[in-house]
């Protein structure tokens, strides 16, 4: 059996991301994204070319907290850090994209993540998940992609299989401990995406190039 998405991982680290005072710490943020990193690369070509861009804007952020530690252990001291020194659309001198920029593409693609997970606990397992799959990239990142991109991204997921063998295959979980943790996981992520939400909005950088 080969790697598969351990969603116990998501709820833990997701959980401890956000303290009690509220910041988003990018350190179990990374780990915790890891597995929505691996769930879209087992997905293939549906969304291989998503799980290829998650994966280097991940490295991105990791790459921010190893060089600048104090302003990149959290959200908040990352935005706080660019916007003072208006560096949220330049890249750093040893190349690096903006953390604001690099953590808003990983921000948007937690919500179809989340919308996806959601929609799953309630289809049959005899169902396929392309309907859910579809809808939650409509309604989230495929606003985001070319239009070339997005329509190979409607074909690749015509080819995903029913509820119960992509269960079976990419999660490693079994059906019973999914529905039992697909809201835990859920508010887990929702509480870490709307803080974020929320922080990009005050600063008007939700639409970031």
């Amino acid at each position: 059996m080969g790697e598969r998405v351990d969603i116990e991982v998501i709820i833990q680290k997701f959980q401890e991301a956000k303290n009690e005072d509220g910041q988003i710490l990018l350190q179990p943020f990374l780990k915790g994204y890891a597995e929505i990193i691996l769930f879209f690369d087992l997905l293939g070509t549906a969304f291989g070319f998503i799980g290829k861009d998650l994966k280097d804007k991940s490295r991105i952020m990791s790459q921010h907290l190893a060089e600048n530690p104090d302003n990149f252990t959290s959200v908040q001291s990352m935005l706080s850090y660019e916007l003072e020194n208006k560096l949220t659309k330049k890249t750093t001198s040893s190349g690096l994209l903006s953390g604001s920029r690099t953590y808003l593409r990983l921000h948007r693609a937690l919500e179809f993540f989340i919308k996806f997970i959601a929609a799953l606990r309630d289809l049959p397992m005899d169902t396929k998940i392309s309907g859910i799959a579809s809808e939650s990239y409509s309604a989230t990142i495929a606003k985001y992609h070319a239009w070339l991109i997005k329509q190979a991204g409607y074909l690749a997921i015509k080819t995903l299989p029913t509820k119960e063998v992509f269960l079976q295959r990419y999660l490693k979980q079994d059906a019973d401990r999914i529905h039992e943790l697909a809201d835990p996981v859920t508010a887990a992520m929702q509480d870490v995406f709307d803080t974020a939400q929320a922080l990009y909005a005050k600063d008007d950088l939700l639409d970031l190039p």
